[in-house]
């Protein structure tokens, strides 16, 4: 058995619990790293990117990080924006399998 990769959305203010750990601003196993400001200009030309951006642009980022990090038990969260406001978080990442 392999990794199985996940992705998904859910809204800003999520009441639920998700599938990770804990959010964090380094690459640890069990947490979904929140990507830095400078890594989301440069892969998704803005600081705020919109579900739209993400959507079109989410792989190339997906090709560096697992080339430079790995990626089993490791995830990424970005915040998606609508109208200049925070309105999703996008979550991805491949489980420990």
């Amino acid at each position: 058995m392999g990794a199985d990769p996940y992705w998904y959305y859910v809204p800003y203010e999520n009441d639920k619990k998700l599938d990770i750990v804990k959010l964090s601003d380094a690459i640890n196993y069990g947490a979904a790293y929140v990507l830095k400001e400078e890594e989301l200009c440069k892969y998704f030309v803005t600081d705020k990117p919109t579900r739209k951006i993400v959507d079109e642009r989410v792989w190339d980022f997906w090709n560096y990080f697992a080339n430079n990090f790995g990626v089993r038990g490791v995830g990424i969260c970005i915040t998606v924006y609508k109208d200049g406001m925070p309105n999703e978080l996008y979550f991805g990442g491949y489980s420990y399998d």
